[in-house]
Order: structure tokens, then sequence, then C-alpha cells
């Protein structure tokens, strides 16, 4: 009995190896595109990108800055923000749902009008089996959930 156990302990790396340990590296490097808009009533309206924060990002992205007229604006840091401005971002969870409820950002499009403040509303992540006759269809085209 004494063996065996002995024997256990040590093929035990062996037998039960982490699997979970792969996983928690593939979350953590997914990333998640987005867009948020400046409203006219933004704080971050006339502020550049630097004393915005989008300058030198920690956790996130920006990837465009499309201005209300559909031109692309320079991601320079003294470039300043403007009403109607879509900010493109790519970011890691933790990191979009802070984005999610900055004050002076809005979610660029939403499945329908938002009726209670925004930070009370919760991220979900969906995901398509490759199968699905979703694939290549917009989020806006799924059926919304019944009350």
């Amino acid at each position: 009995m004494v063996l065996g156990l002995l024997l256990l302990i040590v093929s035990s790396k062996w037998l039960l190896s982490d699997k979970g340990k792969g996983q928690a590296a593939v979350v953590s490097m997914r990333r998640y595109g987005s867009e948020f808009t400046i409203a006219e009533t933004s704080s971050l309206k006339g502020q550049t990108l630097e004393a915005a924060g989008f300058a030198n990002p920690v956790g996130f992205e920006l990837l465009e800055l499309i201005r209300a007229d559909g031109s692309h604006a320079a991601l320079d840091p003294g470039t300043k923000l403007e009403s109607g401005d879509v900010l493109q971002v790519s970011s890691d969870l933790d990191t979009l749902a802070r984005l999610w409820t900055m004050n002076g950002l809005s979610p660029l499009h939403t499945m329908r009008p938002m009726q209670t403040a925004r930070h009370d509303h919760q991220l979900v992540e969906v995901v398509v089996s490759p199968q699905s006759s979703m694939v290549g269809r917009k989020i806006s085209e799924l059926p919304l959930p019944r009350p």
C-alpha cells in the first residue's frame, strides 16, 4: 500500500496534467472590438486625445478616430475630440467594461435604446457556432429576448 501511494505521488504530475492553465492564457489573449461615440453633451468634447487618456492607453488600443462626416482623423496626442466622433478600440474584457462605463463615451450601436444608466447594464459575451445560420449577419438582426 505504501509503495502504491509513493508511485501515485511520483507519477501524479504526468497523470494529472493541468489542462486549465492553457485555457486561462487563451482567455487573457482575447481582444474585443468596440465602437464608442462622443455625444454633443459629452465631457470629452473639445479635449485632446492625450487629455482624454487615449494617447497612451492602458489595456486597450485606439484603432481609428472617425469624424461625423466620415473622414479619418489623425491619432496624434494633440487631436481634439468633437461631437459625433467615433472611436474604434480593441481591448481585453476588463478594459472594455471600464470603457463602457466611462463618462463621455456612448456605445455607437445598441439593439434598443437604454432606459436606465449604462453602469446598471451588463456586457455579455456571445459565442456563435461556425455552423450557425447567424454567421455573417449583424447583431442587430438577432431576435430580441422576450420579457
